[in-house]
C-alpha cells in the first residue's frame, strides 16, 4: 500500500466505525414523557398497586403506542421518561395487589380501578386519581 492509501484508510475506517456505533441517529418509536402522581381510595392512599397507562388508539395502530407501567407504593407512583407514557389519551388501570402468602415474589390482584387521562407534551405530567371503594372491579366480577 502507498502512503496515500494508508492515509485514506486511516481516515475512512474510524469514520465508518463511528457510524456503526452511533446508528442512524433517529429515535425509534414515539417519544415518551415521565408521569407521576398520587392515588387514593376514599381519600386514603393505596398501599400497593400496579399502574398502567395504555394509549387509547381505538382501532388504530398499536405498534407505535407503547404502554407505560409502574408501581404504586404508599399512594404514590413515578414512571420515568424512558418507560413513560406517550402524549395523548390513555386508558388508565390501577391494579390493587397484595403480596402472596405462598410465593415470596408473587402478588395477588385484589381488584382494579379504571379511568382515563390525557398526557400533554409539556408540563409537569402529574396525574392524581381519587377513587371510591364502589368503583373497584374485582376479579370475580369479571368472570360473570
Amino acid at each position: 500500500m502507498t502512503k496515500t492509501s494508508l492515509r485514506i484508510c486511516s481516515l475512512v475506517i474510524p469514520v465508518f466505525a463511528l457510524g456503526l456505533l452511533t446508528g442512524c441517529g433517529g429515535d425509534s418509536g414515539p417519544s415518551r414523557v415521565p408521569v407521576s402522581g398520587k392515588i387514593t381510595v376514599d381519600g386514603n392512599p393505596i398501599e400497593l398497586a400496579q399502574i398502567e397507562f395504555r394509549p387509547n388508539v381505538g382501532k388504530g395502530d398499536i405498534t407505535n403506542a407503547p404502554t407505560a407501567f409502574g408501581y404504586v407504593k404508599n399512594g404514590e407512583y413515578s414512571i420515568p421518561e424512558v418507560t413513560g407514557a406517550i402524549v395523548g389519551e390513555h386508558d388508565v388501570t390501577v391494579r390493587v395487589v397484595e403480596p402472596s402468602e405462598e410465593e415470596e415474589d408473587e402478588e395477588t390482584v385484589v381488584g382494579e380501578f379504571r379511568t382515563t387521562a390525557t398526557v400533554q407534551k409539556d408540563g409537569e405530567h402529574v396525574h392524581n386519581f381519587d377513587f371510591t371503594q364502589g368503583e373497584i372491579v374485582r376479579p370475580e366480577d369479571e368472570e360473570n
